[in-house]
C-alpha cells in the first residue's frame, strides 16, 4: 500500500514536470559535462519560486535576514564582509562564498558541510548564527500566503513545506552561472589577441611557475577539494574540515574557492583576513605557510602584477561596469 502511494506520487510529479517549461541555463561546452543532465532537470517554475524565497527575509526567525543578505547579486553573490553576519548581528563561521556555478560542484561550504546542493540551503536556515529558523516555523509562517502556496502547488503539486523550500532554493542556485568573462571569450574564440601582454604573461604564470591551476583548475577555477594553506585560527568553528570529520589531518583544511570573479569577491580566504588581491597572491609565497598540502612559490613583484592582471580576466562582463 505504501509503495503504491509512493508510485502514485512519483507519477503525478512526473506528469506535473512534463507540463512545465524547461529552464535554459546557459553555460559553455567546456564546463563539466557530467552536470548537464543534472541542470537540464531544472524547470522555470522552480527557479521562480526559489528566487522569490531567496530574497524573502521571512526565511529568518526575525524576518530581517534573507539569503540575499549575505549573497548579494551585485557582488557575485558574496557580501564584501570578512565574516558574514546573520540574525541580530551574529557572526557566522566563515566569509560568504559566491554561489555562482554551484550547480557544477560536488562539495559546498568551506568546512565540507555538505556534498549535496539540495541539502546545502538547509544549513544556513537552521544555523543559530545565520537565519536561526526551523521548518516548523517556516511552514506555519507561509501556510496562509496565497502566492507562495499557489506557486508551490503549481511547481510541485504540494503545499510549501520543508522539501519544496529547499528544492526551490537549490533550483535557483543551480541557475546562477558565471561564464562571460574575457577569459571565456578567449577560450571560445582561441584568439590570443584578446588578451594583453600582461594578461598573457599572467596566464603563463598561472598554469606554469605559479602552479595556481593545481588547486584552482579551469574552467571552474576550483578543484572543489579542501586544502591546508596554514590558515587555521583559534576561533572555535574555524578549524576547517576537522570540525565535521574529527580526523586530525583535516585540521586547517578549507575548501578551495573559485577564482571566477575574484576581483570583486574580496576579502579573501575563509575568514576574510586579506582584503587586497595582490596581497592574497603574496600570501602564497610565505615559506612559513608550507604544509603537507601546500608548497609556497617564489614570484617576483613583476610576476605578481602579471598574475593579478590575468586573474582580473576571470571577472564576468556584467561586473565590469
Amino acid at each position: 500500500m505504501r509503495i503504491g502511494g509512493y508510485l502514485c506520487s512519483f507519477i503525478c510529479l512526473t506528469l506535473l514536470y512534463a507540463c512545465q517549461e524547461k529552464a535554459i541555463i546557459i553555460f559553455p561546452d567546456y564546463f563539466p559535462q557530467q552536470n548537464r543532465i543534472y541542470l537540464d532537470s531544472v524547470r522555470i517554475e522552480t527557479i521562480q519560486l526559489g528566487e522569490k524565497l531567496f530574497f524573502d527575509p521571512r526565511l529568518s526567525s526575525n524576518n530581517k535576514i534573507s539569503c540575499a543578505s549575505c549573497h548579494l547579486p551585485d557582488l557575485a553573490f558574496t557580501d564584501g564582509k570578512k565574516i558574514s553576519q546573520g540574525i541580530d548581528g551574529r557572526f557566522s563561521k566563515h566569509n560568504s562564498s559566491t554561489l555562482l556555478n554551484l550547480g557544477f560542484l560536488n562539495s559546498f561550504m568551506f568546512d565540507k558541510g555538505s556534498h549535496n546542493i539540495e541539502i546545502q540551503p538547509i544549513l544556513p536556515l537552521l544555523d543559530t548564527n545565520e537565519m536561526n529558523t526551523s521548518f516548523i516555523e517556516l511552514e506555519e509562517k507561509f501556510k496562509d500566503d496565497k502566492i507562495y502556496q499557489s506557486l508551490s502547488h503549481k511547481t510541485y503539486g504540494r503545499p510549501l513545506n520543508r522539501r519544496t523550500i529547499t528544492w526551490a532554493l537549490a533550483a535557483y542556485m543551480k541557475s546562477l552561472t558565471a561564464s562571460t568573462s574575457l577569459y571565456d571569450s578567449f577560450l571560445t574564440t582561441n584568439d590570443s589577441s584578446m588578451l594583453s601582454p600582461l594578461e598573457k604573461r599572467g596566464m603563463r604564470l598561472f598554469y606554469g611557475k605559479g602552479k595556481c591551476n593545481q588547486c584552482h583548475t579551469s574552467p571552474l577555477f576550483t578543484d572543489s577539494k579542501h586544502h591546508n594553506l596554514g590558515l587555521e585560527d583559534s576561533i572555535i568553528g574555524r578549524i576547517g574540515v576537522y570540525a565535521n570529520t574529527l580526523i586530525p589531518i583535516d585540521r586547517g583544511r578549507f575548501k578551495t574557492p573559485s577564482l571566477r570573479n575574484i576581483e570583486i569577491t574580496h576579502p579573501y580566504f575563509h575568514d576574510g583576513r586579506i582584503a587586497d588581491l595582490k596581497e592574497a597572491i603574496r600570501y602564497h609565497q610565505s615559506p612559513e605557510r608550507a604544509t603537507y598540502d601546500f608548497i609556497p612559490v617564489n614570484l617576483s613583484e613583476k610576476e605578481i602584477i602579471d598574475l593579478h592582471q590575468f586573474l582580473k580576466t576571470l571577472t564576468d562582463a556584467k561586473f565590469k561596469n
